[in-house]
């Protein structure tokens, strides 16, 4: 079995440092390629190729793989973890040379996502180091790591038409159909229709 393959080289082997782009969401995964692909320029990447756990991305240009660190966990979230790989020892210094190796682990969600995780129901509005967002069954803002993937829940988004605006707001349900109170707002506004995610059986309207 193959385990991996090149997806673009310059014919090179010239490389100052490895980049690894790690993401369980394959299409934020190609997104965060992409944009590292479109921010170098046309001699900072000598080759990337895909593997089994994602894309390796190696870079000729020491400023850009430096760079691109910090801007990538700001833009898509996640965590860097580095390491290096020895590429040769002078002989007469016993200098050690090495090459950088940075693994970018993005967590699978994205801001605007609806996510439940340790008992809360979270609207993302940021994702960084920390994911925050707004807790949609307190209303307050909330953070949280994305340490363990599995222990957070993303939520499919359903569009709840209005049945009812006086005296109490009810809207149909998007499984069952059936006219309910949402369990986060009371009052209505004039739109016929609010984008929601059922949780616990209850219906949370994401933007009263």
């Amino acid at each position: 079995m193959v385990k991996e393959r090149v997806l673009q080289t310059d014919g090179t082997d010239a490389y100052s440092g490895i980049l690894q782009l790690r993401c369980s969401n394959g299409k934020k995964l190609l997104a965060i390629l992409d944009f590292v692909r479109s921010s170098a320029t046309p001699t900072a990447i000598s080759k990337i190729t895909i593997t089994r756990q994602g894309y390796d991305v190696y870079i000729s240009n020491k400023g850009f793989f430096n760079r691109m660190l910090g801007v990538l966990v700001k833009r898509f979230g996640g965590s860097i973890k580095h390491s290096k790989q020895l590429v040769t020892q002078d002989r007469q210094t016993s200098k050690r040379v090495y090459r950088k190796i940075a693994v970018l682990r993005a967590p699978p969600f994205e801001k605007g996502d609806v996510v439940s995780v340790s008992g809360k129901l979270v609207k993302i509005t940021d994702i960084t180091n920390r994911i925050t967002g707004l807790d949609l069954v307190t209303g307050k803002r909330t953070s949280f790591k994305p340490s363990n993937e599995a222990s957070v829940k993303k939520h499919k988004v359903y569009k709840a038409f209005v049945s009812q605006k006086k005296p109490k707001l009810k809207l149909l349900h998007p499984l069952t159909y059936q006219p309910v109170e949402p369990a986060n707002i009371e009052a209505a506004s004039k739109r016929d229709s609010y984008n929601v995610v059922v949780y616990r059986n209850r219906v949370y309207v994401i933007e009263p």
